[in-house]
């Protein structure tokens, strides 16, 4: 499975931000160490903060830090909050592709794509460490 860049770096922002749940990190911080540019990231965090994987904590001591625990933030949820249509993209690269739209290749790639989201995409963050 191949992941957008702001999957990759959203994946790797959570991966960083479970090494101490406690800490509030900001986006300026987490710029920096990560290598990743600070408007993407904010962004980036602002998306993961609107579907709950996040909390934003505003303030001067403010900052972001997960929103559960990292077993309960799948790599599904992070993909979802970010490129949820990327689920439906036709193989073919016929656009989307659903049950009301199929090509010739959906009823087999979707029986493969349901085996990848039962086990790959049901990975955590402590698994994905």
């Amino acid at each position: 499975m191949i992941f957008s860049t702001t999957s990759k770096y959203a994946i790797k922002v959570l991966l960083h931000m479970s090494k101490n749940t406690s800490k509030l990190y900001s986006v300026k911080e987490l710029s920096e160490i990560l290598e990743i540019p600070y408007k993407y990231l904010s962004k980036i965090m602002t998306n993961l903060s609107k579907k709950d994987l996040i909390l934003a904590i505003q303030g001067r001591y403010g900052g972001f830090k997960l929103a559960k625990n990292e077993e309960d933030i799948k790599l599904k949820d992070i993909l979802i909050a970010l490129e949820d249509e990327s689920f439906k993209q036709c193989v073919l690269g016929d656009g989307i592709c659903d049950k009301e739209n199929k090509c010739k290749l959906h009823d087999t790639w979707d029986e493969s794509k349901q085996t990848i989201q039962k086990s790959f995409l049901e990975l955590n963050l402590i698994e994905l460490k």
